[in-house]
């Protein structure tokens, strides 16, 4: 929240206008969930784009409260949960992901209430239901959240099997049967609104797009356009290095050879044969490996918040439906060249540096059962993100950003923990305890 206060109006991408539109008009876009746009309906009421930043913020701030409290056996004083709110607000990148208008903050949230879910002892307590609602909010809000969350349930579920963890079990196989039941929804919610029976109208853009940043369009078009002559072949030479290009630009292949529907049925074609080929298969598994690497490291915030003119989306839909805004939303620091994060990674990787190695220092003392398999499962999901992030869509910061910040903030937690616990040791000693009176 404090990030996009300084900036003086919420951050916004390029996907923001689209979310307003989808919400406000109440359509159903053809490449994204329409739950995040309702969303922001609902909770702006038709006032500001102010209200769904502080809906998300109270959000996250319910359940980070509520994941700090559940490492401590006793009642924490308020000051040392201020103290640890304020460490990792500072500290982490979450207030940045909190402060832009964009589902990107549930993925964090959807984390956090996992590994409150997961650990809870009671079958069926009234916390274990909310948190149940919370992860299937979180899932329905954003296209990826489901496949990550249904391939995060499944590892832990084999683990589960294996220690016959009935409670886990239960729990993982709950938030698999919520990923496929969205999965299907969105498939009737498309089917209904003129999108056809799929979970993306737009899926074989994305996937094609995907060969082409990673060079295996190239090499298919190279080995078959002699004998195939598809529309693309033209402009075999002519693929541009990065994604946004290749999928949005008007001078890219795919706008130049026609549009992307006047060719659909060629590069579903392309998609078939690829995943058939063991040539293209290979390598797509080969990029896939590599480009989850690339996005597993790749979790810093924007160096430069990108300007989004009269041109853009964002500022087309805030004018349309919110007017009264479009003044802040003009002279807010993003679109006059003023807002930049480079000294703020620094400080987010010097102070993720320092709490691994604290805890590198404190391990053998912090790391208990419990405290292991909540790293283990923190681990497991960002790496599941940037398997899913890398290998469907396209390694940017921000995917990686959105999820990342719980590491260090759970390093905080626990650093924390340990230096509150030893200093109320030490007032408890009979020796303090003499020297007091």
């Amino acid at each position: 929240m404090a990030v996009a206060l300084y900036n003086g109006f919420p951050l916004v991408e390029g996907d923001t206008g689209s979310y307003i539109a989808s919400g406000i008009e109440q359509s159903v876009p053809p490449d994204r969930t329409p739950f995040y746009g309702l969303f922001v309906r609902i909770t702006s009421m038709w006032a500001s784009l102010w209200l769904p930043i502080i809906a998300q913020c109270l959000l996250l701030t319910f359940v980070l409260r509520r994941f700090i409290r559940s490492f401590f056996t006793e009642a924490l004083p308020s000051n040392i949960l201020l103290l640890i709110v304020l460490l990792i607000t500072s500290f982490t990148c979450v207030s940045w992901i909190a402060a832009f208008l964009m589902p990107d903050v549930f993925a964090g949230i959807l984390l956090l209430s996992i590994l409150l879910y997961l650990p809870n002892k009671k079958k069926n307590s009234f916390s274990g239901i909310v948190y149940l609602l919370i992860i299937t909010l979180c899932i329905i809000i954003h296209n990826s959240h489901f496949l990550i969350t249904a391939a995060f349930a499944s590892l832990i579920l084999v683990y589960a099997l294996f220690t016959r963890n009935k409670i886990l079990i239960l729990r993982n196989t709950a938030m698999i049967a919520i990923s496929v039941s969205f999965f299907f929804l969105v498939h009737f919610i498309n089917d209904n609104n003129g999108n056809g029976f799929a979970f993306s109208k737009n899926s074989y853009q994305f996937m094609i797009t995907k060969f082409a940043e990673t060079g295996i369009l190239k090499n298919y078009l190279d080995d078959n356009c002699d004998k195939k002559h598809f529309a693309i072949c033209s402009f075999r030479n002519e693929i541009p290095p990065v994604s946004w290009e290749f999928l949005w630009s008007d001078y890219s292949p795919p706008y130049r050879a026609g549009g992307w529907e006047a060719h659909r049925a060629e590069y579903e074609y392309i998609i078939h044969d690829v995943f058939n080929t063991a040539k293209y298969r290979n390598l797509f598994i080969q990029k896939s490996f590599i480009y989850s690497l690339r996005q597993l490291v790749t979790f810093n915030v924007p160096d430069v918040c990108t300007f989004h003119g009269p041109d853009s989306q964002p500022y087309r839909y805030i004018k349309l439906y919110f007017e009264d805004e479009i003044g802040a939303y003009i002279s807010a620091k993003q679109n006059n060249g003023g807002f930049h994060g480079e000294t703020c990674n620094i400080f987010y990787y010097v102070y993720f540096a320092l709490s691994v190695a604290m805890l590198l220092f404190l391990f053998p003392r912090l790391m208990t059962t419990e405290v292991k398999f909540t790293y283990a499962c923190v681990l497991i999901f960002l790496l599941v993100n940037a398997f899913v992030s890398a290998t469907f869509s396209t390694v940017i910061n921000r995917f990686q950003s959105r999820v990342f910040w719980v590491l260090p903030a759970l390093n905080t937690i626990l650093i924390v923990k340990y230096l509150y616990y030893q200093y109320s040791a030490k007032l408890e000693s009979p020796d303090t305890q003499k020297e007091i009176r």
